[in-house]
């Protein structure tokens, strides 16, 4: 299973367009994951028959009011995985049950194995340059029990990489 998997994309819904034509022509995407920063972003493309999991960014009313949860949580090959804008939302609980947290908010990519949980954050997709950071995002590709996650730089190019295998639920990279 490949998923496609993005955040901040701050209606810059161009960036996101070139992105999941350019994975779509490489990869067979069954998801599309967004982080926040715009929730409505993903709607506003053509994804042909990608399915989109999101949850909104700190900014979007739904999430001021509390009418939206900041955290979703996915149940995919084996792996529980929490969607998170920002990393506060996250509970102690929610640490203990998850494999893989991916976030957003920091514009920044990251990929991190603390105690046993994966932090995965893609980057953006906002502009060109953001923060000091270039646009990026993520592939995952899953199998039963295995993780395998690439950031690119927008544009072409992997900034990190990592894998995983989950054993008597322990992540062990390898």
């Amino acid at each position: 299973m490949n998923i496609l998997l993005v955040s901040d994309t701050h209606g810059n819904t161009a960036f996101l367009q070139e992105v999941m034509n350019s994975v779509l022509s490489e990869y067979d995407v069954e998801c599309l994951y967004h982080l926040g920063d715009f929730f409505e972003d993903p709607l506003q493309i053509d994804r042909g028959d990608t399915y989109v999991y999101r949850v909104p960014g700190i900014y979007h009313e739904g999430y001021k009011s509390g009418i939206l949860d900041g955290v979703l949580g996915v149940s995919t090959m084996g792996f529980e995985v929490l969607l998170v804008h920002d990393l506060s939302d996250v509970t102690p609980e929610n640490r203990i049950i998850s494999d893989i947290i991916m976030y957003g908010h920091t514009h920044t990519p990251n990929l991190e194995l603390v105690n046993n949980v994966l932090y995965v954050n893609p980057g953006h997709l906002k502009a060109a340059v953001d923060r000091g950071n270039t646009a990026s995002y993520a592939m995952l590709s899953l199998e039963e029990n295995r993780c395998a996650i690439d950031i690119f730089q927008y544009g072409g190019g992997i900034l990190r990489s990592i894998e995983v295998e989950k054993v008597h639920e322990q992540l062990i990279v390898v």
